[in-house]
């Protein structure tokens, strides 16, 4: 299995063992270890490359803050960027995501020590995990029936235009902590006022590495459940990325959950709700077991703690 190490001298910075750089492509072409060597080479200072059963990039040893190392690793994105190298960073979000590192074993980041930030867009690049918070509106009609809100997103976003998703997502930056993301993403997303936002309740986490032509993402997602009144009528597109929301039942939900119309780890999230909720059942489903098992994948990587997420240390 392939994957990257970003050695910084004590503190290895481990990624996902998954950015399959001999089967990376740029511009339609495949790419070796020694070409990726070449390209970091050629577009910035910030390493080099060793090959092994590990792809190992090492960061000069000049970059020793993480001030200097998050500079290094957004001017190389910003290279690739310019050269057309990935598609993905053509979607740049000007958001930046923690990299975290280790000095002992296990996969608990020491001190919570974040070694440097690099763009989002360029995470999957490196196989970087991402942090996330979706939240589920549901609400109940006057016979007690289940519904559950959607969000259509944008046809105009970078990834995954005009697929459905779960009624408010969205990665959560450095610097913020998960409830104030439910919050923000809440007003943005969906006009919910923060006095709304802050009732929705921590459902658990699902977690999973998705491989998509951008590269690969371990992910973990903080679920949340937000229960709306049957007769509300505040959910607004405000920031431009969704298009409209919609009332399923479960039964609509399901159909289209089969039928693919949801980005692929909003499903998972609505897959965790039925199961929480009772409407997909072992008697009911035959794949019970499997679908659980995948939404708790075990990723080898540091974890930050949560009560110290949002103070950068350098």
């Amino acid at each position: 299995m392939w994957g990257v190490i970003f050695s910084l001298g004590l503190s290895p910075v481990f990624f996902v063992p998954a950015w399959r750089l001999a089967k990376r492509t740029v511009r339609g072409r495949p790419v070796s270890l020694a070409q990726a060597q070449q390209l970091l080479a050629q577009e910035s200072p910030a390493g080099t490359v060793e090959q092994g059963r590990w792809a190992k990039v090492t960061l000069a040893p000049h970059l020793a803050t993480y001030e200097t190392r998050t500079r290094a690793l957004l001017d190389l994105a910003r290279a690739l960027q310019k050269a057309g190298e990935f598609l993905g960073l053509q979607g740049w979000r000007d958001e930046l995501y923690p990299v975290y590192g280790t000095s002992g074993p296990g996969r608990r980041a020491v001190a919570n020590q974040a070694a440097f930030a690099v763009e989002r867009a360029a995470a999957p690049i490196f196989g970087i995990q991402n942090f996330g918070a979706h939240i589920n509106g549901y609400s109940y009609a006057e016979d007690g029936t289940l519904f559950m809100w959607a969000a259509r997103r944008s046809s105009t976003k970078p990834t995954w235009p005009g697929m459905l998703d779960n009624m408010v997502a969205g990665g959560a930056p450095y610097n913020m902590g998960i409830r104030e993301t439910v919050v923000k993403e809440c007003q943005e997303e969906a006009s919910i006022p923060a006095e709304v936002a802050q009732r929705a309740r921590p459902a658990g986490v699902v977690s999973y590495i998705h491989h998509n032509p951008n590269g690969l993402q371990p992910e973990y997602q903080f679920v949340y459940d937000l229960q709306l009144p049957w007769d509300y009528d505040g959910l607004r597109p405000n920031d431009g990325e969704v298009e409209a929301f919609y009332l399923f039942s479960m039964s609509e939900l399901r159909e289209r959950l089969l039928a693919g119309e949801y980005k692929p780890n909003c499903a998972l999230v609505c897959l965790d709700f039925m199961i929480r909720h009772g409407v997909l059942t072992p008697e009911n489903e035959p794949d019970y077991l499997a679908i659980i098992q995948s939404m708790r994948r075990a990723l080898p990587l540091p974890v930050p703690s949560f009560d110290v997420y949002r103070d950068r240390v350098h």
